[in-house]
Parts: structure tokens; C-alpha cells; sequence
């Protein structure tokens, strides 16, 4: 079910705490994301003209590894039906010597 393009309808992003909900009409078309039977997969932005290109495969537990340009990311799958993809990421990142931690929860429509 996983094999098709998503478009994405609404992310929260906690960063530090502090939460942040952000939800886009379909039409709007803000990011599609592509996952192909091939084991590729393509991200893009229309409204900045960019598309990102890399590889997928599952892995254990629920989870989805994206490959681009030599890195990974690891996305936990939430809920996937025939039309409705929730994926969530978190990470901790230094930024100015200040710790980050982000969390976001993706919600895409077929």
C-alpha cells in the first residue's frame, strides 16, 4: 500500500517542547512524496520548484529508512491505508552549542 505518491495534508512539529500544527488543502499540493515499487523514492516541493531523489526500504518495527546523497533518515511508520500515510520522525541536533529536539508527525492523503 506504501507504493504510490502522498500528498501532504497536515505536520506537527514539536521543537523543545513547544508544538506547532501546520495543515495544507490538497490542491495546494505543498510536498508529494513518491515512494516507487523500485526501492526509490522522490520528495517534492512545488512551491519552490525542488524534488529530492534517494532510495527506501523498510526495516524492522514499523519503520521506513529514506537514503539521499549518503544519508539516512529512519521514519517510524504510524498508520498506512489505502489512502492515508502517517509517518513520524524525531532527532536531537546541536545548534549553536543549544540542544534541539525535534519531533514531527507527517499526515499524507492518496
Amino acid at each position: 500500500m506504501l507504493i504510490g505518491q502522498w500528498i501532504l495534508v497536515k505536520d506537527v512539529v514539536t521543537v523543545n517542547g513547544e508544538s506547532e500544527t501546520d495543515e495544507y488543502p490538497v490542491e495546494a499540493r505543498e510536498e508529494v512524496l513518491t515512494f516507487n515499487s523500485d526501492g526509490t523514492y522522490s520528495d517534492q516541493w512545488p512551491s519552490d520548484n525542488e524534488i529530492d531523489y534517494g532510495t527506501w526500504q523498510m526495516a524492522a518495527d514499523d519503520k521506513i529508512m529514506l537514503t539521499m546523497d549518503g544519508e539516512s533518515i529512519v521514519l517510524t511508520l504510524r498508520e498506512l491505508t489505502s489512502s492515508k500515510l502517517v509517518l513520524y520522525y524525531e532527532g536531537v541536533f546541536e545548534d549553536l552549542g543549544e540542544t534541539i529536539y525535534y519531533q514531527t508527525e507527517m499526515v499524507y492523503v492518496k
